[in-house]
């Protein structure tokens, strides 16, 4: 309980460490047989689960956006460099 109050002082709290650590406390708490402490750490470990997965999904999401921009971005220049030939090619026709 020491490092999850610690972790709490932190001006910003590592959430990752965080998980571990009430990971920890509810396997430790089974173990006492101090199923009230157990279900408490547990359902604080299902909160940090659920915010870390909707972190990922949002990082994931940004990248995937940058991916496509990017994408976007290499389409329209090759599209240009394809009609800036044509009209060279053009030009030099007459």
């Amino acid at each position: 309980m020491e490092g999850v109050t610690k972790e709490y002082q932190k001006a910003k709290a590592d959430t990752l460490h965080l998980y571990y650590f009430y990971q920890s406390l509810t396997s430790l708490y089974v173990a006492k047989q101090d199923y009230k402490k157990a279900y408490e750490s547990g359902m604080t470990l299902a909160d940090l689960r659920q915010w870390l997965k909707a972190k990922r999904q949002t990082q994931d999401s940004k990248l995937q956006m940058v991916q496509l921009e990017a994408k976007l971005n290499l389409e329209n220049k090759e599209t240009e460099i394809a009609l800036l030939a044509e009209q060279k090619k053009n030009n030099n026709c007459y």
